[in-house]
């Protein structure tokens, strides 16, 4: 039996399973929170139950002792085993009565082509990572009482101090006048994490289930966003480059998260990179 207010965080040293747990939405929700740690050492500003795993997996009976009323996957990886663990926790929170979300990728829908990319679209994939999260988006399509939640994004944006986010690694490079080279064709929706991570606190609080798309309005080649984001901090966008010609659509079109919450989502690629700026992160990248 699940104890109410009690939240499982796999892969708590994520770039977003950090930002989750020291959300204060989160914080104030839920009455304890645990969050496995398998490589990095994060400092959190909340109080957290450390579970440390040698593997990446926590063990489902450690799980069972501690009775999770919600259990959040933010782990990564493609292989077999890491599908049956996915099959297992799903099995576990039907048993148990715990509210399951899982965080799936736009890429789970690479293989549309013509189609824009809706909420009630299921998973169809042509890259071996999109296959692979089109799989265990089945898998909770096939339950029958689970409740799940099933999250859907492009790349996110931003900054956390424990481990170099995509922003720095490629602002890093700007500042230092290296070329970057970007394929061209590969379009998405782009938004900060944190705002990401805003929205799915209060998908948790509110146990909302059924898949969920997080993005801005509008949309850009990834290309044009990393021009214009190193302009915007100072650089010569000239230093990115085009690469190969990929053409993919991966613009995750949000519905129920403006429907839920309003005017707070509905936001640009502009916003994005204004927060961005604002970031104090990211401030040491500037070149004005």
């Amino acid at each position: 039996m699940k104890i109410k207010n009690r939240l499982l965080v796999l892969g708590a040293s994520s770039w977003l399973g950090y930002l989750l747990i020291n959300n204060k939405v989160i914080q104030k929700y839920f009455k304890e929170i645990s969050g496995t740690i398998f490589k990095n050492t994060v400092n959190f500003n909340h109080p957290v139950n450390i579970l440390k795993t040698n593997t990446g997996h926590l063990d489902l009976r450690q799980i069972a002792d501690w009775k999770p009323s919600h259990v959040i996957n933010f782990l990564r990886g493609e292989t077999e085993a890491d599908f049956i663990y996915h099959d297992k926790l799903a099995s576990y929170c039907e048993q148990a009565g715990a509210n399951y979300f899982y965080l799936s990728s736009a890429l789970a829908l690479d293989g549309y082509k013509d189609a824009p990319l809706m909420e009630s679209l299921e998973a169809c994939a042509v890259s071996p990572y999109g296959k692979f999260k089109g799989r265990c988006e089945q898998r909770l399509y096939d339950s029958n009482s689970l409740n799940w939640t099933i999250l859907r994004f492009a790349s996110v944006q931003g900054y956390v101090p424990h481990k170099q986010t995509r922003n720095e690694v490629f602002l890093s490079k700007m500042k230092k006048g290296e070329k970057v080279i970007v394929d061209r064709g590969v379009v998405q929706n782009r938004m900060l994490a944190d705002r990401l991570i805003g929205g799915l606190s209060k998908l948790i609080r509110d146990n909302i289930t059924g898949i969920i798309h997080f993005g801005t309005m509008d949309s850009s080649e990834e290309y044009d966003f990393l021009r214009q984001q190193g302009e915007r901090f100072g650089w010569d966008p000239e230093n990115v480059v085009s690469g190969s010609l990929r053409n993919v659509n991966l613009n995750t079109i949000p519905g129920k998260i403006l429907e839920l919450y309003g005017t707070e989502f509905r936001l640009s690629e502009n916003d994005t990179i204004d927060d961005l700026l604002a970031d104090e992160g990211l401030k040491k990248y500037k070149n004005n």
